[in-house]
């Protein structure tokens, strides 16, 4: 890691360059349309970070939201491979986590549902990592298109109650899918 890094807004350009990481980063079930993304973000709901060091990209952050003063959900978060494990995700989510002034979530894949050992052991990996900087799980756990996650609150500081949480995160939801999806793809954990 060196000293020459930056945190800057994504144009609609680094959103595509982002998305050609994230259909190889990703589970194709959770990558959504390019399309969709940049509509998002042309209606003001949705925004892009990067995270550059001497102008190459070291990571990306990919936000969802239906008012930015209520919450923030991270969408899409990940370090380009060559630069994994190296500490940028870390310097990454602490940069986001000090300059956000409303709760910030992050759905993660919820270990007491998975069923293999290794998708146990890279679950409990991702929620360690998350822990470590400073993430707190909340009580809302859902099933989205047959993927079970837990919330976790990026900047606990910031009280939301849980019922809060979930209809904030629900409002988020609702701008991703058109009801009928919404109705058989969206289901809390009680």
């Amino acid at each position: 890691m060196d000293d020459t890094w930056c945190i800057r807004s994504a144009s609609e350009a680094d959103l595509i360059r982002f998305y050609q990481w994230i259909t190889v980063q990703f589970e194709p079930m959770e990558v959504k349309p390019l399309s969709a993304i940049l509509e998002m973000r042309r209606t003001g709901h949705y925004h892009g970070l990067g995270l550059w060091s001497d102008e190459k990209l070291i990571g990306y952050m990919l936000l969802a939201y239906e008012s930015q003063e209520e919450c923030v959900l991270i969408d899409y978060f990940a370090i380009l491979p060559n630069y994994q494990n190296t500490g940028w995700g870390s310097l990454f989510l602490q940069e986001v986590r000090n300059c956000m002034k409303v709760p910030v979530l992050l759905e993660v894949e919820d270990p007491d549902y998975m069923g293999d050992a290794d998708s146990i052991e890279t679950a409990m990996r991702r929620m360690r990592f998350y822990e470590r900087n400073g993430c707190v799980q909340s009580s809302v756990k859902l099933n989205l298109y047959e993927v079970d996650y837990v919330i976790l609150r990026l900047n606990p500081e910031l009280n939301l109650e849980n019922t809060a949480l979930k209809d904030r995160l629900d409002r988020v939801y609702h701008m991703f899918f058109p009801e009928e999806v919404y109705q058989k793809r969206v289901r809390y954990h009680d």
